[in-house]
């Protein structure tokens, strides 16, 4: 994914395009951990545990690229705070997020990275003098 000019060279990020109602068990929950497949069964709701799974599976399979390790057997572990790091010599920093139908995943061997997505969201203005908008016929 392109970034503006003036980032740093040696970040890169990944759009990833999440398909809200594919099948859990498909052959990207087949990279995960026993640890991270336990995880996605604990999400009440599908479109979670899809978010889950397919950038997960995306991060590691960007992670292995980048380490040149098989994806699944690549090591993640909590750092501080929870955020996740890779148990890895000289591993790169990353950061995903996920928010309807994309996640982002940023990568860095300089530099700790951050990277945020946030689903549009419709926004309904009521016309002024309707009810409610605080025009006339409103208390």
């Amino acid at each position: 994914m392109p970034l503006p000019a003036d980032a740093p060279g040696d970040v890169r990020a990944w759009r990833v395009r999440i398909d809200l109602a594919a099948s859990l068990a498909d052959a990207a929950s087949a990279v995960l951990h026993a640890s991270e497949r336990a995880r996605m069964a604990r999400f009440l709701r599908h479109e979670d545990a899809a978010r889950f799974v397919v950038v997960r599976a995306a991060l590691r399979h960007v992670l292995a690229a980048e380490t040149g390790v098989d994806p699944a057997t690549l090591v993640l572990d909590a750092g501080a705070n929870g955020r996740p790091a890779l148990a890895h010599p000289d591993a790169p920093d990353f950061n995903v997020s996920h928010s309807g139908a994309y996640g982002l995943i940023a990568v860095s061997h300089a530099r700790r990275v951050g990277i945020d997505i946030e689903a549009a969201r419709e926004l309904r203005l009521a016309r002024a003098g309707s009810a409610g908008a605080g025009g006339a016929g409103s208390t």
